[in-house]
């Protein structure tokens, strides 16, 4: 039984000390400088450099930069060492180096412009990825906002979207599963090879990944959009009430233009507004003009109903510096209150002027620019009906005072005692829900919807977003972590 093996048979370190055997070392090799003798295990297959403990740093080998390995060897042969007696081992017996272990895979090293290869740099080398480990889920692990691979997300969602437009869910699928993994890779990635260790990256998204990274672009993007079916069939899919589905059925009806469709189409009231406001709502909200309209929505609910609480959900929580709509979660505790509120308020605001429209209110749901942004309609759709009817819904269009520009803002009103999972159901982001409800079903047996927390079709009492985490089995992320 050798010690390489049986650390590969585990998938883990283990201590060397058994394995080791006392050498001497042959006066030959006392005045080299290209290789250094070190224990060796009872087989002649593993390499020798690995039996080496490291006492001050205990992590494994494959977690640290070749520096801080090749530091770490020189100190403790005190020797001259090379890079290959390392990554490789000694043979003493015949005084060669080692061919290299079939038992290990060869790390791949990017050539820099600095001719440095990138694990001379400090990055992680190839093993670091096969330790760091990714999940089925990605709601078990962080997705920040602010990641090292921000150019290689931006591409698999602008592929993801692509696939959405030509009604191809498997292969968008696959792209968002790529973007996500990016996003929760504490590094940046330096090449296809440390890319395809990481679960969620297949030979297709690695080949776009070895593209980008050689040419700096990927030239099917390019010709996508310049092509005229996906700037139509884009153009059709950004109206507020239309989905990919009726964007393609209107371009293979030969439609081509918004002026087309209200020739031409019998459009629902939904859309028909979609189409009027069409310029307002492709422009982002910035982050601080989301903050003027939730102010002056504080005040104007305060006025009206005291005793309320509410919470910006969607991607203003998430952190992210511009949001298509927002999302105003609000709660009474007095129960009879929350039942009437939704409709007065809304009535009021738009006696005032602020609300100039409304898209949707209650159970009626758009194809997908009703829904909120974590791409869930948590409405009346919910499998749950008996509870559905207690969250009430108004999607509207509002105009702030001074202000030119017509926003999407979607009140939800929900009973007290669902206040915490709306929370955690209303911020996403959509991909982050879709795997949080497959985890809870999948591993606990629970069914997770915007009205609670369900065992059996008992609803589970739920104090906090916290305790909703606890429920589920998962470690609190912070909602600025849930960008995936």
């Amino acid at each position: 039984m050798n010690w390489i093996s049986e650390c590969v048979t585990q998938r883990q370190f283990l201590d060397p000390t058994p394995y080791q055997i006392q050498i001497d070392i042959p006066s030959s090799l006392s005045e080299s400088t290209e290789s250094v003798i070190v224990p060796l295990s009872t087989s002649a297959s593993a390499p020798a450099a690995l039996l080496l403990s490291d006492k001050e740093d205990t992590r494994p080998k494959q977690m640290r930069s070749w520096r801080q390995v090749y530091a770490t060897y020189k100190q403790q042969c005190r020797m001259p060492v090379s890079k290959h007696a390392i990554l490789h081992g000694y043979d003493a017996g015949s005084n060669k180096k080692r061919k290299k272990s079939k038992l290990r895979r060869e790390p791949s090293y990017q050539t820099t412009t600095s001719g440095e290869s990138s694990l001379e740099q400090g990055h992680p080398w190839w093993a670091e990825t096969s330790l760091y480990q990714t999940t089925t889920y990605v709601c078990e692990q962080p997705s920040p906002l602010d990641h090292h691979n921000k150019a290689l997300v931006e591409i698999f969602e602008f592929l993801e979207h692509t696939r959405e437009l030509r009604g191809d869910s498997i292969n968008g699928l696959s792209y968002r599963k790529a973007a996500a993994v990016l996003k929760s890779y504490p590094y940046e990635i330096k090449s296809s090879h440390e890319a395809l260790q990481l679960k969620g990256i297949g030979k297709k998204t690695g080949r776009i990944i070895e593209d980008y990274l050689k040419t700096g672009h990927v030239p099917d993007i390019a010709l996508v959009k310049e092509d005229p079916e996906f700037k139509t069939l884009d153009l059709f899919y950004n109206i507020h009430g239309v989905g990919a589905t009726t964007a393609r059925e209107w371009y293979n009806k030969g439609h081509r233009s918004l002026d087309d469709l209200k020739d031409n189409e019998q459009l629902s009231k939904d859309q028909l507004l979609g189409i009027k406001y069409y310029d307002d709502f492709l422009q982002r909200i910035p982050r601080h003009q989301v903050e003027i309209i939730v102010e002056e929505f504080h005040g104007l609910l305060e006025e009206y109903q005291k005793g309320c609480k509410y919470t910006v959900c969607g991607s203003y929580r998430r952190g992210k510096p511009s949001s298509g709509d927002i999302d105003i979660l609000v709660t009474h505790p007095d129960e009879k209150v929350t039942k009437k509120l939704l409709g007065e308020l809304v009535d009021h605001l738009q006696s005032l002027g602020y609300i100039q429209d409304i898209l949707s209110q209650s159970g009626r749901m758009a194809a997908h620019a009703d829904m909120n942004e974590s791409g869930d309609s948590h409405g009346e759709g919910d499998d749950d009906n008996k509870y559905s009817n207690q969250n009430r819904q108004a999607l509207c269009v509002w105009l702030s005072k001074g202000c030119s520009i017509n926003r999407r803002l979607d009140l939800i009103v929900v009973p007290w005692c669902d206040y915490p999972v709306a929370i955690l159901g209303w911020t996403g982001s959509r991909y982050f829900e879709r795997s949080l409800r497959l985890r809870a079903k999948q591993q606990k047996k629970l069914k997770v919807t915007s009205h609670g927390i369900f065992r059996k079709g008992e609803k589970l009492q739920v104090n906090s977003e916290e305790h909703a985490f606890e429920i589920l089995g998962l470690s609190y992320i912070d909602p600025s972590d849930r960008n995936c």
